[in-house]
């Protein structure tokens, strides 16, 4: 059973491709995923009101006609996983969610790092790191979801919590977690 939450910015609306600094925080909205490692080279995924997206491990190749859709961000994020040399296997998950699109909470970055949480725990043995992990789900963004973004999104939901983030350097931006309560 896997959970990804949604993000806001407390402070600092997407200042990462200034080099800029931020408080961001994730929220009670969330994607819930029931995931079953399987013995096939596919990832299958459900979800509420969608139809079935199945991806073939062997075939992680940039798709134009998968731009602008969920299936072009979950073959992204295995690919760049893949190519930082950790392991794929089959997987079947199943979601639902409370977040809903288009609302400024980062529901697409919060579905990319439940893919890229379930394949680091279920092969992986959770090993990949929260900052490479935004940093593969913001590669599958632009490259395999053909949209252009930078790294705040990814970083609050990968780090959890409410956080300090400077991104004078976007390579390695400074990460300190926050003491907050509303």
């Amino acid at each position: 059973l896997f959970s990804s939450p949604g993000r806001i910015e407390i402070l600092g609306n997407h200042t990462d491709h200034n080099h800029g600094k931020v408080i961001v925080s994730t929220i009670d909205l969330s994607i819930l995923a029931l995931v079953r490692k399987t013995k096939n080279h596919y990832l299958t995924y459900k979800t509420d009101g969608y139809k079935e997206m199945k991806i073939d491990l062997n075939d992680l190749s940039v798709k134009p006609d998968e731009f602008n859709q969920s299936i072009g961000l979950i073959r992204g994020i295995l690919f760049f996983i893949k190519q930082n040399n950790f392991h794929l296997g089959g997987l079947e998950i199943i979601t639902t969610t409370n977040i809903f699109k288009g609302a400024g909470v980062s529901s697409s970055a919060s579905f990319e790092l439940l893919i890229g949480k379930i394949v680091s725990y279920c092969y992986n043995n959770d090993r990949i790191s929260k900052l490479l992990l935004a940093k593969i789900a913001q590669k599958a963004e632009i490259i395999y979801f053909n949209k252009k973004c930078e790294l705040l999104d990814q970083m609050g939901i990968s780090f959890g919590g409410v956080n300090y983030i400077d991104f004078r350097n976007c390579e390695k931006p400074l990460v300190k977690k926050m003491k907050f309560n509303l």
